[in-house]
Parts: structure tokens; C-alpha cells; sequence
């Protein structure tokens, strides 16, 4: 089978991902040996992967884990799954692969990465408690954690706060990660860069929005203005809206009607406008202030978490 390996790869070098995923996809039918499966796995997610087949790519990822053995591969496969499951918004197999990948951690740095796949997937599930206490304050503990996974940490960490009403604690944990995130630098390869610094970004809007968002709570609309207001550029086109709605909120609390109505335009093109959002604004133009805004939040009004 490796000459079959090597062409398959060879494909795969010059963008040939069909011959690759044919190739390999062949073999697979015909070897049970686990090592021999687990190379021909590999390249049958990159090539699946190229195609743009991310839903197959996942799975190969994934059993590409289950046929490894050795800890090194383990390790650097955990990673790939994760990623792609991720990608996918398959919480239930992300926290599955997370669960079964904590008897076989290493280090610090890896124990901490998979106890956030595992908090991350919790919090998607709406099960706040058990990532808090199971998996997200745990890994906040660990020693020798690098200050990008930390920023995570917290940044999940304040959304599960945040769906329990614990806005002081959420307020908290945004602060910690909108701060890990101002202090990031890179050292990585271009392409990695760029990626890191769109999740970044991200992660710091997301903690600004949610700051704001509970000033708001705690009727501090100045202070709500001013956290809108230090959001970074290029928004998504659901950050936009959410900004908007809570940023018009924030001028009417400030009775200032004329600044709500300009912060409101991007809701007036009621075309594109989320639907869950079209009641609330019609609200806030009508001069009608919110008492309850995490009542929004709760209708899916909250912080686009779609990555860049």
C-alpha cells in the first residue's frame, strides 16, 4: 500500500484531490491494517478537504484519531479533528472527541486545549455548569497555558456567565479576554497569521459587545456607548445588526432620540434585517426603551459567533 500512499500524496502536491481521494478511498476497501489505514486517512481528509467535502473531511479526521496509537499522532491528529469538528458546529462529536482524548494529554498546553473542546462544546449545548466546573475553570488553573488558548478559556467562560444571568461574572471574564487578546503577538507563518488574527479579533469584539450589552443591564448607557463604540472593523453583517439594535437602545436610555435613529439605520433595511431582530428595533424607533435586554439575547439577537 505505500506506493499507493505516495501517489496519493504526490496528487494531493499538485491539486489533483479527486485522483487522491479515488486513489486512497480504494485502499481503504482493501486493508484492515490500522497503521496503513490511519496514512490512508490522512490523505483522504486533505484531499477531501480540497474538494471542499468539509462535512467527510471531519469524519476522516476523526478516524484518523481512532486508528492512531502512537502519542505523537494522537496528539497532532486531536488537533486536526478538533479543528474540522469545529468548523462543522458538530458539538456533540467535538465533545465526544474531547472526553476521549483526556487519557492521552501530555502537557499542560494540550490538557488545557482539550478541556476548552470539551468546555466549548458544553456551552454550545447550553449545559453551562458542567463546562464551568468540569472543564473551563479546571483549565484556567493549569500552569504553562499559552495566553491564546487562556483568552478562550474566559471568553467561554463569560458566555456561560452570560447565559445564566451572572453578568458580574461574565463582565469579569470578558475583561480577561478582551485584555489576552490586546496582547497577543505572532510569530506564525502568514496564512496561520491571518487566521489567528480574524479569531482574535473576534474574540475581542465579542467581549466589547457583551460588555456593553451588560452596562445596558445595569442601566449604564454611557458606558454602553462607549464599549459599542470601541468595536473594531470589519464587523460581520449579524454583528452589524446586533450593534446597531443595542447601540440605539443605549442613545434612547440617554434620551437622546436623533443618535438612536442614526445608530438604527443598518436595522431600516427591514430586507436583510434578521428576523429576530425586527421587533426589537421597530421598539426603539418607536422611542420605547427595553428593560430587559438579555431578553433579546436569549430571542438570537446576541454576538455573531460565525468566524471570519
Amino acid at each position: 500500500m505505500q506506493h499507493v500512499i505516495e501517489q496519493a500524496t504526490q496528487a494531493l502536491q499538485v491539486g489533483r484531490f479527486e485522483a487522491a481521494k479515488t486513489l486512497v478511498s480504494t485502499a481503504l476497501e482493501e486493508t484492515a491494517c490500522p497503521t496503513t489505514r490511519l496514512a490512508l486517512l490522512e490523505v483522504l481528509a486533505q484531499a477531501q478537504t480540497g474538494l471542499q467535502e468539509h462535512a467527510a473531511a471531519a469524519h476522516a479526521w476523526q478516524d484518523a484519531y481512532e486508528h492512531a496509537a502512537a502519542p505523537d499522532d494522537k496528539g497532532r491528529l486531536f488537533e486536526q479533528a478538533r479543528q474540522a469538528i469545529r468548523d462543522q458546529q458538530d458539538y456533540p462529536a467535538l465533545l465526544h472527541l474531547a472526553q476521549e482524548h483526556l487519557p492521552h494529554i501530555r502537557t499542560p498546553q494540550e490538557h488545557a486545549a482539550c478541556l476548552l473542546a470539551a468546555g466549548e462544546a458544553l456551552v454550545h449545548l447550553q449545559r453551562y455548569q458542567e463546562a464551568q466546573q468540569e472543564y473551563l475553570e479546571p483549565a484556567l488553573e493549569l500552569a504553562g497555558v499559552i495566553p491564546e488558548t487562556r483568552l478562550h478559556l474566559w471568553h467561554y467562560l463569560g458566555l456561560s456567565h452570560l447565559a445564566e444571568h451572572r453578568f458580574t461574572d461574565a463582565a469579569a471574564a470578558f475583561r480577561q479576554s478582551a485584555d489576552l487578546a490586546l496582547g497577543q503577538h505572532f510569530a506564525s507563518t502568514a496564512a496561520h497569521l491571518a487566521s489567528q488574527r480574524a479569531q482574535l479579533h473576534h474574540v475581542r469584539n465579542a467581549a466589547r459587545f457583551y460588555e456593553g450589552v451588560i452596562h445596558l443591564i445595569y442601566q449604564r448607557p454611557q458606558q454602553a456607548v462607549q464599549s459599542f463604540q470601541e468595536l473594531q472593523r470589519p464587523l460581520t453583517a449579524v454583528g452589524a445588526f446586533n450593534v446597531a439594535l443595542f447601540l440605539g437602545m443605549a442613545y434612547r436610555a440617554l434620551q437622546q432620540p436623533e443618535a438612536a435613529i442614526r445608530a438604527l439605520q443598518a436595522l431600516a433595511r427591514t430586507a436583510t434585517c434578521p428576523e429576530t431582530l425586527r421587533g426589537p428595533a421597530a421598539v426603539v424607533r418607536a422611542g420605547i426603551a427595553i428593560p430587559e435586554p438579555w431578553k433579546v439575547l436569549a430571542q438570537g439577537g446576541g454576538w455573531s459567533f460565525v468566524r471570519h
